[in-house]
């Protein structure tokens, strides 16, 4: 699950947007690290690269998450 919490004007209610059942594996309601680290790669990149260009207005982005993925996500994407 990706859970987003904003602002749309600075000092206004935070307000939530869940990206939820990011699964690989339907029956057992599961993924392994290298998926959801692909999830988040696409959210983060932009429409004219090719991902979904969700994230594109935000200026800060606090990234979480557990089994791996999130430190596989950076490790990809960010640190070399």
């Amino acid at each position: 699950m990706i859970v987003i919490l904003y602002r749309e004007i600075s000092g206004g209610p935070l307000l939530v947007y869940n990206i939820a059942n990011i699964c690989e594996y339907k029956n057992e309601g599961s993924c392994d690290a290298y998926y959801v680290a692909d999830v988040f790669t696409f959210h983060l990149t932009s429409k004219e690269q090719g991902g979904s260009g969700l994230f594109e207005n935000f200026h800060s982005i606090v990234i979480s998450g557990d089994h791996g993925s999130t430190s596989l996500f950076l490790r990809r994407n960010y640190l070399s």
